[in-house]
């Protein structure tokens, strides 16, 4: 028994001598990291014949229009949703080589890349 409290004696002086007060540093300087974005970039147009609009709102001006399957490079998406009869979604806006505006949500799918959305284009347009 007394081997124990020899032994036991020795690892508390060592385990409480090792606790000295050590500063600690308040914080990490990391080096800057460029900007990930999980934003679509492209949508592919699920509706039959959609418009393009020149402001984010079903009133605004027609810019032109897009057929099913059409691939279109998204800029940014309004932060609000709108009811546009009886659907909530945001406006995104969109262009095309020929022309730049506004398209409602629930007319497009969104993607990452352009790649991926070219292939949901082929895959909408096949029968």
């Amino acid at each position: 028994m007394r081997g124990f409290a020899v032994v036991f004696t020795a690892g508390l002086v060592l385990l409480l001598g090792g606790c000295d007060r050590v500063e600690t540093p308040t914080g990490v300087d990391l080096p800057p990291t460029p900007v990930v974005s999980a934003r679509p970039a492209w949508a592919v147009v699920r509706g039959a014949y959609v418009q393009i609009l020149s402001q984010p709102t079903g009133e605004a001006e027609i810019e032109g229009h897009v057929r099913r399957g059409a691939v279109l490079r998204v800029h940014s998406r309004t932060p609000f949703t709108t009811s546009v009869d009886g659907v909530r979604n945001h406006w995104y806006a969109v262009s095309t080589a020929e022309f730049s505006g506004w398209m409602f949500g629930a007319f497009i799918d969104t993607y990452a890349s352009e790649a991926v959305a070219r292939s949901a284009a082929e895959a909408i347009r096949s029968p």
